[in-house]
């Protein structure tokens, strides 16, 4: 952007604002441009959904992205636009001081934020007119209200947790940054990983699914849609007034949601291209375990035509038995207008009598060790080492696999990547990278080396106790995060897990058998090592 229109809106500001103009320039427009972004990222993605396009560098998505800027050099964006964008920047927590110290009337701000806009694009006409529609919810059903029945402390978040007359449970934490808050759905239950993905296109009444998407941007709503063997979860975040809207929209995606036949076939398309890069993890774990069905990876002998049908029957049975699992929110709400809110709207949440029984599904890990080696274009060369487990999982081995983790990185001087499964069999996996180290033969026998003296060398005590406290640091930061305590909260209602209870104890009675033994059982048992080299 232009100096001199740069300096002519800080001075605007400052008159307003009495904001010091040379201290706060850098971070005024860094949040301007991730305001910008995030508005010009909803309506390419709008206009791609509307067109069926699945490739960003085919001419018509070029075409899309200039009437895009066009239209906002032009036009500018709408104060519902901004407003969600601003609300979103905000999570940033080296923004987050600054929005709300500095706030302007919203039409003000707008203004200010378009003259910008203005300013930074410097776009040539494009031949594609299209504008973008802007959607409302269909009406619900009339209100059934609902009861607040029982209130007792959540043991994970420390919140509370509310059971309703309808058997819906839902927990509530105040915390979060000023103007937002976390939410969270699990609903017991699975299918293919691909499913989830399908939530997006789904259409609401006869709202097209990318004008719901919309919607939700127009809203500031995130949701991400998330299926896995055990079950289905919904988690983003939301401005704390569009609270009435999540919830709004979660009850219409339930009753009147229908997987678009368009959206599902635009999908399969995007999804067949963006498979066709290698998958590091998903390429290890189809060698621990083979010919497995339900993987949490993505295959493409695993999108299938018939999934279309699968996840409609899906999201029917899911959708009508919301007090099998646990909603959480966590962030800026007032308990009682919350709860309020709640008793108006959950009424409208489908509700059953008969809870899911989680089915049996056994499989075998490879046993001994295998070694592969692959050229690909996509991934770093080097030697990856996956050790691999079937054993019970326990808040014990789940808080020492992380130790394990921690003194792999710190002495091997190495990345390494751990996975806790816990359905359909209780299983722990550990790989290693390490580095493109040249000769594969030679790299391979070091990194086995490295291994094994770690297995017979204990740890000394100082080294111990430092591990130990860089582990417990990383625990008093995750217990406040609030994506940390929902992930917890639906380990414990959705798989019966409680692994950050009394976790202060349990780190300090970590030793060096805690990871020599885990350590050791992992090696013994599946092992599969990947040497990735350059392909030409």
């Amino acid at each position: 952007m232009e100096k001199r229109i740069a300096v002519i809106l800080l001075s605007i500001i400052s008159l307003v604002t009495s904001i010091n103009v040379g201290a706060q320039e850098e971070v005024l427009f860094k949040i301007y441009a991730e305001e910008l972004n995030v508005i010009r990222s909803n309506r390419q993605s709008y206009f791609y959904s509307a067109y069926g396009i699945i490739d960003e560098t085919v001419p018509e998505a070029a075409k899309l992205r200039d009437a895009v800027d066009r239209d906002l050099d032009e036009f500018g964006a709408s104060l519902d636009e901004y407003l969600a964008a601003r609300s979103i920047v905000s999570i940033n927590p080296e923004y987050h001081k600054f929005i709300f110290a500095h706030r302007l009337p919203d039409k003000d701000e707008l203004a200010l934020f378009n003259k910008y806009v203005s300013a930074e694009l410097n776009t040539i006409p494009s031949p594609l007119d299209g504008s973008i529609p802007t959607p409302s919810l269909p009406k619900a059903e009339r209100e059934n209200r609902v009861k607040m029945k029982a209130e007792s402390t959540d043991p994970v978040t420390g919140g509370k947790m509310w059971t309703f007359a309808n058997g819906i449970k839902v927990i509530y934490k105040k915390a979060g940054l000023k103007g937002r808050f976390n939410y969270g759905l699990v609903i017991k239950g699975g299918e293919n990983v691909f499913v989830g993905d399908m939530l997006e296109y789904f259409d609401v009444g006869k709202m097209k699914w990318y004008d719901f998407r919309r919607l939700l941007d127009l809203d500031g709503i995130i949701m991400k849609p998330e299926v896995s063997t055990a079950d289905l979860r919904i988690t983003g975040s939301a401005p704390t007034e569009a609270l009435q809207d999540l919830l709004q929209s979660i009850s219409l995606l339930a009753a009147q949601g229908r997987l678009n036949p368009e959206g599902f076939d635009l999908y399969k398309k995007k999804e067949s291209i963006l498979l066709k890069k290698t998958d590091l993890d998903a390429n290890i774990d189809s060698l621990l375990r083979r010919n497995y069905d339900y993987s949490q990876y993505r295959f493409k002998s695993h999108l299938t035509d018939n999934l279309r049908g699968r996840a409609q029957e899906y999201y029917e049975k899911q959708f009508a038995r919301f007090n099998d699992g646990v909603i959480v929110f966590i962030g800026d709400l007032d308990e009682k207008e919350l709860c309020n809110t709640l008793e108006k709207n959950l009424g409208a949440f489908p509700t059953g009598k008969n809870y899911y029984v989680r089915p049996s599904i056994q499989y075998e890990l490879r046993t001994g060790s295998s070694v592969h080696m692959v050229y690909d274009s996509y991934l770093s060369p080097g030697v990856n080492i996956a050790l691999s487990l079937i054993n019970p999982v326990s808040a014990d081995a789940y808080i020492a696999l992380d130790f394990l983790k921690v003194i792999v990185e710190k002495e091997l001087h190495t990345e390494v990547r751990t996975n806790v499964e816990l359905f359909p069999q209780e299983r722990m996996t550990m790989i290693i990278r390490f580095g493109d180290k040249g000769n594969p033969s030679a790299a391979l026998t070091e990194c086995r080396a490295a291994i094994t003296k770690l297995l017979e060398t204990p740890i000394t005590d100082d080294q111990l106790s430092l591990y130990k406290s860089y582990l417990m640091d990383q625990y008093n930061v995750r217990k406040s995060s609030p994506d940390w305590m929902i992930k917890n909260a639906f380990y414990r209602y959705s798989q019966g897990k409680d692994f950050m209870g009394k976790y202060e104890e349990k780190i300090r009675k970590l030793t060096n058998a805690s990871f020599s033994n885990l350590l050791r059982l992992l090696n013994e048992g599946s092992r599969v090592e990947y040497i990735v080299l350059k392909k030409d």
